[in-house]
């Protein structure tokens, strides 16, 4: 309930009802149980079925965070600027990053392909996932997909939550033998130790590129139920 509270008046905020959340400093009064459960591969095509279904920014969003572990609201706050579609990356700015440092993400090809026609008719300052309600919306962009999350769970029989794309990424990356580093700098994570600490964030980007072409492959082999090539093209 509290978290609902917050987000209705993070929303009033943002349309300017208010000037001020009051109930962004107020903690959890009980202890939360965290959710554990992985999308099975049936959930994951009844899913994608669905957003089959749904307004093409709506689809766009969840497949773009199942293809790149992001959250919800580094996705929302994208911008034709943050995307360089030639080297295939996202850079998510630091005052939008939860960690508050600058995260690069790699784009595998179908993410690259959702972002090509959008990028082309959009200005610099663009966001990617724009408003729906422009005259109530101070910052252009969605706050939120609660309603979209609500249909999809109706229509798919899945009771999909948001932080579901990150933990299926996650297990996924791991169950193909994905090393632990790699995931945490997939997911954005502060990595503990001396070595990661000092090991340049660039150092991991082709190993988290790697990891991101092989879910995307898992993904596409689930939603198509064919076998993941075993055989890698090369580019040139």
């Amino acid at each position: 309930m509290l978290s609902l509270v917050k987000k209705v008046l993070a929303v009033a905020v943002d349309r300017e009802l208010l000037p001020v959340n009051v109930a962004a400093g107020l903690g959890r009064p009980t202890r939360e149980t965290p959710r554990t459960k992985v999308l099975t591969q049936e959930e994951m095509r009844a899913i994608f079925a669905t957003l089959e279904t749904e307004p093409a920014d709506v689809r766009d969003l969840l497949t773009l965070r199942f293809l790149t572990a992001t959250r919800t609201g580094e996705a929302l706050a994208l911008r034709v600027r943050d995307l360089d579609l030639d080297a295939r990356t996202w850079t998510i700015p630091p005052e939008v990053a939860k960690t508050h440092q600058a995260l690069r993400v790699p784009l595998v090809d179908q993410a690259v392909s959702i972002h090509r026609a959008t990028a082309a008719e959009r200005g610099a300052d663009a966001y990617v996932f724009p408003t729906t309600l422009p005259t109530l919306s101070a910052s252009g962009r969605r706050t939120g997909v609660w309603d979209a999350y609500d249909r999809i769970r109706t229509k798919s029989g899945v009771g999909l939550k948001g932080h579901d794309a990150r933990r299926w990424w996650a297990s996924t990356a791991a169950a193909l033998g994905v090393p632990h580093e790699v995931i945490a700098r997939a997911l954005g994570h502060q990595v503990p130790g001396i070595t990661a600490k000092h090991y340049a964030v660039e150092g991991y980007e082709p190993a988290v590129r790697h990891a991101m072409e092989r879910v995307a492959r898992h993904l596409d082999a689930i939603l198509t139920k064919t076998e993941p090539a075993k055989v890698v093209p090369l580019r040139a």
